[in-house]
Formats: C-alpha cells, structure tokens, sequence
C-alpha cells in the first residue's frame, strides 16, 4: 500500500461505496465483499441521450464585424452577449451515461454456515488503477485485483490464493433494464 491508495476494511454494500475504474471508453464501479463482488458496468456509446443536430452559423461574417466593433470599441459586455448568441449552438439535453450491466462473482464460503468470519479489507490504488479486494480467515486467503486497460480495450481480474484448490466462484451477468435506447 502507498499514499495513493483509499482502503476500507468494511464491504461496499451499494453503487456509492464502489471504487471506480475505466479507461475512456468502458468502466466500472467495483462493489466488493467478502463473498461477492459485482462490477457495475458502463460503456460510452451506451446513454440516454441524442446527438444534437449541428445548426450553421448565424449571422456569418456581418456578425463578425458587429461583435468586433463592440470589443474594439470596449463595449465588452454587447460584444460578449453578440459572440454566445451568434457563436454558441442552443444546447439541449444532451443525456447520460446508462448502466450497461453487473458481473457478479459469488466466491464460494469454505463454512456455509459462518458469517462473513476473517478479515475483510478493498482498497483503490490510485499509483497503478487498480481494485483490490482481500480476504482472509483461518485457512483460506483469497486476494482480488480489477484493473482497466486503455491498450487492451478491457476490464480484467486476477484471483488467487496461497492454498490449493482455494479458489472458486460464480460468474453471472445482470442486465440493466427500462433504458432509452443504444446509441451508435
């Protein structure tokens, strides 16, 4: 662990105690406890939202030498109210990232009737982007990193443990539901 690293040694129970990870075009808030763990996905072209449609200018170059007669003149205040309603586009809604799904990953507990016994701790390491997740009990330690790739194009983990056989888990998808609509 390093200065740039958050750690909390209490489960993320909700989308507000996950630690954020992406690389500009997929990401992910990281929800992790000791048995589970769910990647809240989200992806750029997934959203809510429409492209605006691109209006030309208005006023060309009459407009131009209007808004510069003011600055030069040092009027700065007509200038600037000439300049956003000749140069800036109407802005509209222009929408929202959605969620595009969860992965889920129940790990498997050694003692199905235990609670969450052992040592629990998540942490983000801000130096290398990376999620982690760390769990321990009397015979068991598993360990958990999520990491996002900008070369690769990916979100992936790594899971081990020290002990034989000390690993193992359910993957499952969750779908997101009542969205607008995918945008190309």
């Amino acid at each position: 662990m390093n200065d740039f690293t958050l750690w909390y040694s209490t489960p993320a129970t909700d989308w507000s105690q996950g630690l954020p990870l992406g690389n500009g075009r997929i990401g992910a808030v990281v929800m992790a406890s000791s048995h589970r763990e769910v990647w809240s996905m989200s992806e750029v072209t997934y959203w809510s939202g429409q492209i605006d449609p691109e209006y030309p200018p208005a006023g060309g170059k009459a407009a131009l030498e209007e808004m510069r007669s003011y600055f030069f003149s040092g009027d700065y205040d007509e200038g600037d109210r000439l300049a956003k309603q000749h140069l800036q586009p109407k802005k509209r809604n222009f929408g929202t990232h959605l969620g595009l799904c969860e992965v889920v990953i129940d790990f498997e507990k050694r003692n199905p009737g235990s609670d969450e016994a052992g040592s629990f701790q998540h942490e983000l390491d801000l130096t290398h982007a990376l999620a982690g997740a760390f769990w321990k009990d009397d015979d068991t330690t598993i360990r958990r990193e999520v990491f996002a790739s900008h070369a690769d194009d990916i979100l992936a983990s790594r899971i081990w443990s020290e002990a034989p056989g000390g690993v193992s888990f359910t993957l499952g998808l969750e779908g997101e539901r009542n969205h607008s609509r995918l945008q190309p």
